[in-house]
């Protein structure tokens, strides 16, 4: 908040190519200008400018040379600029030579100046300036010109100055909420039911997700006006208030998909939300599948959560692959190694590893002198060379190895908690034990050669069209 200063509230002097900000304030009251911005760009969105005044031009804003000021959603009411001589005046905003400036979507009531130019004035008459969306009403000018002096490109805008020409604009008082008070700064400047100012503006200028004084959606369509503005869908008002009483803000839809296996939030499907709505996404996972990314306008691709902003309708698809986990184990009382192409296994070390489902694996073995490795057994491998397999689901992979015996082969061979899914000839100077899970699935054939027996414990299986052949002595 702005008020009561005897000087100038606020002066920016920037630098060229720079950009000056002022937002959300309020400039009331004050006994010189209340904003003055050279050099820089200024942007001046949703501020009010009530009852100030100058001995010279501009009470509310005054434009200097620079890169131009752009002015929206901002309300002037009864601003007053004393200076008269040498085109001055500009009882709201005045823009001196060489300055630039555009007004979108604001309020100008009772704004007056002894010069040219009740609300808006220029030094140079034929330095362009552009009002759009705007209401300029009941302005006053000792000189002449109530509202605008100056080379004003008006557009889809409601003023009482006669003379003007422009695409779009009425001369049909706007209507606001409450004019009852004798004082004007204390009237209420949202648009009254019904006001010619509803649903009157251009959309083109005025970016889908800006919000009025109020800070409101603007784009809320009044079902009980008919669209007399500009656009496609729902059409912006006239002023700094976007009348939201009876309307409803234009709706986007949301259609949510999902390749692979998992879920989202929102869910796959449809989903309606008004504009410029920042959803938030997540996707689910299911067992066995890993997020991958997302398609579509979303904030952040790579990560689980992100979200989405509504400015037209949307289409998002959360991307999942599927993951097996290849698992290798060593059994056995012996030494050995397990390593996988590509890299993820180094069993020994690691021996557990998640792959993309259906991605090519060979194993090796590397058996330290003195033990015996008796053959792979699972992922339809057999034999001790290259375990080569295509991973369509988890998988684990046992790696027999025990001491050697007296006769060239492992002492004893325990074997658990695998499938045996290609043929296997198992071998064991002494015994051979089976059990806790050890399963022979068909069609493979399993050959156990013990020195001295074989014993099948609880928790062995063999299916149906499965083999299992059993020798033993010397």
């Amino acid at each position: 908040r702005f008020e009561n200063n005897n000087g100038a509230s606020v002066s920016v002097s920037g630098i060229t190519g720079k950009q000056v900000t002022v937002k959300d304030s309020l400039f009331s009251s004050n006994l010189a200008t209340a904003l003055t911005i050279s050099g820089s760009h200024g942007v001046v969105d949703r501020c009010k400018f009530m009852g100030n005044s100058t001995d010279f031009s501009g009470a509310g804003i005054h434009v200097l040379n620079g890169d131009g000021v752009d002015v929206s959603n901002s309300l002037f009411v009864s601003n007053h600029a004393e200076q008269s001589a040498n085109n001055g005046g500009g009882g709201a905003i005045y823009m001196a030579s060489g300055g630039q400036l555009s007004v979108l979507n604001s309020t100008f009531y009772d704004n007056s100046t002894a010069g040219k130019g009740g609300s808006i004035g220029a030094f140079t008459v034929g330095d362009a300036y552009y009002v759009t969306n705007s209401i300029l009403w009941g302005g006053s000018a000792a000189i002449d010109f109530a509202d605008l002096f100056g080379n004003a490109q008006v557009s889809y805008s409601s003023l009482d100055q006669a003379g003007l020409v422009g695409t779009g604009n009425i001369s049909t008082r706007p209507d606001f909420v409450d004019e009852t008070d004798l004082d004007p700064l204390n009237w209420d400047y949202q648009l009254e039911a019904l006001s010619p100012g509803i649903d009157a503006g251009d959309n083109s200028l005025v970016d889908i997700c800006s919000k009025d004084l109020n800070a409101q959606q603007r784009f809320a369509d009044d079902p009980d006006v008919d669209d007399t503005g500009v656009g496609t869908g729902s059409i912006v008002d006239m002023g700094a208030y976007e009348r939201q009483t009876g309307g409803v803000a234009e709706q986007y839809n949301l259609t949510m998909g999902v390749v692979g296996s998992g879920a989202t939030i929102p869910a796959v499907g449809v989903h309606s939300y008004p504009v410029c709505t920042l959803v938030d996404l997540t996707a689910i996972a299911d067992t066995s599948w890993e997020f991958v990314d997302w398609t579509g306008n979303v904030a952040d691709p790579l990560t689980e959560v992100t979200r989405i902003a509504m400015i037209g309708d949307q289409g998002v698809t959360a991307n999942f692959k599927q993951v097996v986990t290849l698992t290798v184990e060593l059994q056995g009382t012996g030494s050995a190694s397990a390593a996988s192409v590509p890299a993820g296994i180094d069993c020994g070390i690691d021996c557990s590893e998640s792959y993309d489902a259906n991605t090519q694996v060979t194993l090796s073995a590397t058996v330290d002198a003195g033990s015996i490795f008796a053959g792979w057994i699972g992922g339809g491998c057999s034999g001790t060379g290259a375990c080569e397999m295509t991973l369509g689901s988890d998988t684990k992979v046992v790696l027999p190895v025990n001491p050697e015996g007296a006769c060239g082969e492992g002492n004893a061979v325990t074997l658990a908690d695998v499938t045996a899914d290609a043929d296997n000839t198992i071998t064991a100077c002494e015994s051979i034990t089976a059990g806790n899970g050890f399963k022979v699935e068909a069609p493979s054939d399993v050959t156990f050669i013990a020195g001295d027996h074989v014993s099948l414990t609880g928790g062995f299986s063999v299916s149906a069209g499965a083999g299992l052949s059993i020798q033993t002595g010397p």
